[in-house]
């Protein structure tokens, strides 16, 4: 099967697809999760993605508009190396993407 964008699973349908890791607990789980390709980075609209899916907002509109706005207001914050994708490392980095969505969280 050609890759389509989303992630596929090889799942037992009475369960599911495995739960989404805690960013709060291990950040380089979530990224893994999210990064669909396996290309080591992810783009806006991953990321904008991942985090409808983790706060469960696909119901309102209104927060995933502006959950697409910050992501691409603070993007070039978070991209040092202006690559037009967060890698691993500018995601987990002490102060990078993933310490930023966890203090929104609070």
């Amino acid at each position: 099967m050609p890759w389509c964008g989303r992630r596929e699973f090889h799942k037992d349908p009475a369960t599911g697809p495995p739960p989404i890791p805690d960013i709060r607990q291990d950040k380089r789980a979530w990224f893994d999760y999210f990064d669909y390709d396996k290309n080591g980075s992810l783009a806006q609209d991953e990321i904008v993605r991942a985090l409808i899916k983790t706060f469960k907002l696909s119901d309102d509109r209104e927060r995933l508009d502006h959950m697409s706005g910050v992501v691409a207001a603070v993007w070039q914050i978070f991209d040092t190396d202006s690559s037009g994708e967060i890698d691993r490392q500018e995601f987990t980095n002490a102060d990078g993407l993933a310490d930023a969505i966890i203090a929104s969280m609070s």
